[in-house]
């Protein structure tokens, strides 16, 4: 990484760790306030913001915080997908989507990895590899903000429509809400 030691890039490494861990009891205060998809949303931005400032990182000491940041957006995101899926689905089915969306996410995961190694490969000839790093990093980081935009967006429209309920709402729920509308 970037010309560090093994030892101090184990180091840095620590920081997204410690943010993945701690997203956790964030996330619960966020819920109480912010709707899944707004977290969901949010740690995108927080996760690709973080990705296409690594690129422009030089020193070990600024990738503590860049890093965290990316931790704290990855940790957000992965945990709120969860949160998402068990208030849209049948509490009976709840180990079910779980079980899906955790195939999805490391399928996903797995996709990206050999994705970008193919890019970085692809470039390497052409380039030195911190340079087809960066390039990695940025168009990542553009795509996942992106993204979050895009689908808060749709999903904001659609439940605008009427066409989908928000996802505050259980499915099954007796005490469904007109969509759009906030809870007390």
């Amino acid at each position: 990484m970037r010309g560090l030691s093994p030892l101090l890039a184990g180091t840095v490494f620590l920081a997204p760790a410690l943010m993945v861990a701690l997203s956790g009891p964030l996330g619960a205060r966020l819920g109480r306030h912010m709707r899944p998809t707004a977290v969901m949303a949010l740690a995108g931005a927080v996760a690709g913001t973080g990705m296409y400032a690594l690129a422009g990182v030089g020193t070990w000491w600024l990738y503590v915080p860049v890093f965290a940041w990316c931790g704290l957006g990855l940790g957000l995101g992965w945990t709120f997908s969860g949160v998402a899926t068990q208030q849209v689905v049948a509490p009976a089915r709840a180990g079910e989507a779980s079980g899906v969306l955790l195939t999805f996410l490391v399928t996903l995961g797995a996709i990206a990895l050999a994705g970008t190694a193919a890019a970085i490969s692809a470039m390497t000839p052409q380039r030195p590899p911190e340079e087809a790093y960066d390039v990695i990093l940025r168009l990542g980081g553009l795509v996942i903000v992106a993204t979050a935009v895009v689908v808060m967006a749709v999903r904001h429209r659609l439940v605008t429509l009427g066409r989908i309920p928000p996802l505050s709402m259980r499915a099954g729920d007796d005490t469904a809400r007109e969509p759009g509308r906030r809870s007390p």
